[in-house]
């Protein structure tokens, strides 16, 4: 973990002992929650749920190799099967290794538990896993299944959009996320929108529908990271670098941060500040396409 993370931890103010970690993990309070269990861990060392919590806590602040550590040591229990299993995958796929994402996530389907609900979470998950690998086919596939079990789900629509965009059948995708938003208002479906709009270069109508998706949930990186890409592509890299820049995600080592924090560097024509954040980003995310490319374009610019 950064020592300034760890400066950050040690800043913060110090937690209600009375609150669950589940509380401040649901609350998007993700610092909060590993002071929280760094300081139960003290008493319990051994205890797998606080482990699988501190997993899903730092992956979901952006710290993912730190988050796959954790799942490492939490060895299985209740909490990891209910929730960290899948945020330890999505924390393989950002390091660069969706096949082992899509390995460790196809467990859940052995559960003869699983409620359809929960299913469809893991196929939208293989989605994505497929996507990543650059495997169409496969995430085709998957969303397939998905569709199988819950066709009328909005999430599931717009997964199909998000693999018709990557194809390239447009005319396909606008009608996907037109089915999606019929459905009900979901973050995926509302940043596919925005993803669409992007491609057609109406970057007034993207920024709209990001900030309707921050509207549904508390902010995350995902978000944080597209809405300074669109100020990025306007032309307003410093309105970019004050998004990322904010105290929420100056610390993050989230991927698609580090990676837009590179191109926004070079698009201020500060090479160094570029440098820096390359350096950064290259020794966690070597393999994550979206590092990959703003390292192309840094190279670019030298």
């Amino acid at each position: 973990m950064g020592l300034l993370f760890v400066i950050a931890l040690i800043g913060s103010a110090a937690s209600n002992s009375r609150d669950p970690v589940s509380m401040y993990i649901r609350r998007g309070q993700y610092r909060m929650a590993v002071q929280n269990i760094f300081r139960r861990l003290e008493g319990s060392p051994d205890d797998p749920e606080l482990y699988s919590m501190l997993g899903l806590a730092w992956s979901r602040s952006g710290y993912m190799a730190d988050a796959v550590g954790a799942f490492q040591l939490c060895g299985g229990g209740e909490h990891y099967e209910d929730e960290g299993l899948e945020a330890h995958a999505n924390a393989l796929r950002e390091l660069g290794d969706p096949e082992a994402a899509s390995e460790l996530r196809r467990q859940k389907l052995l559960d003869p538990n699983l409620s359809e609900g929960r299913m469809v979470r893991v196929y939208i998950g293989l989605v994505d896993d497929a996507r990543a690998a650059g495997d169409l086919d496969g995430a085709l596939h998957w969303v397939e299944e998905a569709e199988a079990v819950y066709p009328r789900a909005p999430i599931v629509q717009a997964a199909v959009a998000d693999i018709m965009m990557d194809i390239g059948d447009y005319e396909a995708a606008d009608v996907a996320l037109w089915e999606s938003a019929q459905l009900g208002a979901t973050r995926r479906g509302i940043i596919s929108q925005a993803r669409r709009s992007l491609s057609l270069g109406n970057y007034l109508s993207a920024e709209t529908y990001l900030e309707d998706a921050r509207a549904l949930n508390s902010p995350n990186n995902a978000l944080a990271a597209l809405r300074a890409e669109v100020q990025r592509l306007q032309g307003f890299p410093e309105d970019a670098a004050e998004i990322l820049n904010r105290s929420r995600w100056e610390l993050t080592e989230d991927p698609m941060i580090l990676a837009i924090r590179i191109r926004v560097a070079v698009d201020l024509g500060d090479i160094e500040a570029a440098k820096v954040e390359a350096d950064r980003a290259r020794a966690i995310y070597s393999e994550n396409k979206d590092v990959q490319y703003s390292l192309e374009y840094l190279a670019a610019a030298l």
